[in-house]
């Protein structure tokens, strides 16, 4: 079976599109290491030519990035609606070139960021899969890098690919609902679970006894200094933690972006942080591990996150991991069981949390197992690739017997 990932973003040379970049990665080792033959179409640096190359077996196509004119009209190089335009307008021409060299795709997949070339390839949408992770799909409404007058536009153009679509996967019932709102009418969708190379990231953990000045608590929390994934929250849990004078540090990871007044987050978020807090760049999705492994308690305070996988990636590190209930990945998880969930934006519930493990040490280790036990369980490639490649599978049968045509 021969399968083409669309994805603007693929670590480790380019982290641009964050979780979803890394998903891309995962699957496309994943399905090549299954025998299936890959190809990757990504986004590469603003310049005239295509790049190829084969890593790890897999095709990896660089597709022209975007103007620097347009990248510095827009402030953003990573999520800017110009950018993403234009990588679509290559991908048709590209699909059919690829077609003609090594024969017909059997399945073309688009995430949702970066899904315009979507609506590119309208014979081939019998045979194209759309996978659904973030609420905002393709609009990004909450990225104010976007022009307000490319707003509308960018939302009917989400719908539109929405109705259009034939198949769809998704990881979130709550996402889904979202998603059927949005568009005002029912979606047919299958479920699947994200792919983690989950045993890359287990390490070995101690018994904490006793937190203390020379041995604080450690916290993590990753992901791009944005407003709706709640480092506020966090901010205004860990100042409280500071004032009660408890020995918690929190170390938060991830790239600042630019706001709607022109200014930029982790200068807003850095003002208002206690000294309990200390922020660092993101680091190399090669290199992340090493932040899992030196942290005792991973905090995904976000105010919606459809699949945060650092969150997974930290279960299978043994960490015991405190959400908010607005995070699709507490749909998985069992309240001091498997981890914690916590109301979303509630910092005073998000203490009660960190409170808890706090006066309790010995919950970090059995509620951490317990996690890294669910994450070997149902995230790793063992138990998800199977169910992709069937739906891949499903998806190339009704393509051979329907032909190449947009749905009506």
């Amino acid at each position: 079976m021969r399968v083409c990932l669309v994805y603007p973003g693929y670590p480790p040379h380019e982290q641009i599109g964050g979780g979803i970049s890394v998903f891309g990665f995962e699957l496309a080792h994943a399905l090549s290491d299954s025998g299936l033959r890959v190809t990757v179409l990504s986004r590469g640096p603003a310049s005239s030519r295509l790049e190829r190359e084969h890593l790890d077996g897999i095709e990896l196509v660089r597709v022209p990035g975007e103007d620097p004119d347009l990248v510095r009209a827009s402030h953003e190089f990573s999520f800017n609606r110009f950018g993403s335009f234009l990588f679509s307008q290559h991908i048709s021409v590209l699909i059919d070139a690829l077609e003609r060299r090594d024969g017909a795709f059997d399945v073309i997949e688009f995430p949702d960021w970066g899904a315009e070339g979507f609506c590119s390839i309208a014979s081939k949408q019998n045979r194209c899969l759309l996978r659904c992770f973030t609420p905002s799909f393709v609009s990004e409404s909450f990225n104010p890098a976007n022009p307000e007058y490319l707003s509308p536009f960018t939302k009917d153009l989400e719908r539109e690919m929405l109705r259009r679509a034939r198949h769809l996967s998704c990881n979130s019932t709550s996402l889904i609902e979202l998603i059927e709102s949005s568009i005002g009418q029912r979606v047919h969708y299958e479920r699947e679970e994200a792919v983690f190379d989950v045993r890359r990231f287990q390490c070995q953990r101690h018994m904490i006894e006793e937190f203390s000045d020379a041995r604080p608590l450690h916290i993590l929390a990753v992901g791009r200094l944005e407003e709706r994934k709640g480092f506020d929250v966090l901010i205004t849990a860990m100042r409280e933690l500071f004032a009660a004078k408890l020995p918690i540090e929190a170390v938060i990871c991830g790239a600042s972006t630019h706001l709607a007044d022109g200014g930029d987050s982790i200068q807003v978020l850095a003002r208002n942080a206690p000294p309990n807090i200390r922020f660092i760049p993101p680091v190399s999705y090669c290199q992340i591990a090493q932040q899992y492994q030196a942290a005792d308690v991973m905090v995904v305070p976000s105010r919606f996150d459809s699949y945060p996988f650092v969150a997974v990636e930290a279960m299978s590190a043994g960490m015991p991991v405190i959400a908010s209930h607005q995070c699709t990945i507490s749909e998985h998880m069992v309240e001091r069981e498997t981890g914690l969930i916590f109301e979303s934006n509630n910092p005073s519930d998000l203490i009660c949390k960190i409170k808890y493990l706090y006066e309790q040490p010995g919950e970090i280790t059995r509620i951490g197992s317990n996690a890294q036990a669910l994450a070997l369980g149902q995230f790793s490639k063992e138990a998800t690739v199977p169910a992709i490649i069937a739906r891949y599978q499903k998806i190339a049968q009704f393509a051979r017997e329907n032909g190449d045509s947009s749905k009506a």
